[in-house]
């Protein structure tokens, strides 16, 4: 059995593969894109779920290779949020906005000035 690891991170994403002595059998990383326009952070879902995917087939293939196993887990991590929204056929209406995006500073100032930050 092997175990695929993906981490999306902020400026890439991970995948490792680990057999089931958690033995690394294989590591990958490709850049995420964003698309930046002052306080706007954006990025292509469409492009980010296809690398996503393409990173998976690919370390799965790996693993098979190195040893024979299929895999058994997908294990994802994450740092931060971002937003996605989807129509009623699961497509982005619009490109997704990464936690980096500071577009809603005036709000957020708004907001702290009413709330208590205990």
């Amino acid at each position: 059995m092997n175990i695929i690891s993906v981490d999306l991170g902020t400026t890439n994403i991970k995948t490792a593969v680990y057999d089931q002595s958690l033995q690394m059998l294989h590591l990958a990383a490709e850049p995420v894109a964003y698309q930046k326009n002052e306080d706007f952070v954006e990025f292509d879902a469409e492009q980010y779920f296809s690398l996503v995917l393409s990173m998976i087939q690919q370390a799965a293939a790996c693993g098979w290779q190195k040893n024979g196993k299929k895999t058994a887990q997908i294990v994802l991590t994450g740092q931060a949020e971002s937003l996605i929204l989807l129509d009623q056929n699961h497509r982005p209406v619009c490109p997704g906005i990464s936690w980096m995006d500071m577009r809603s500073l005036e709000e957020c100032s708004q907001l702290s000035a009413v709330f208590s930050q205990t």
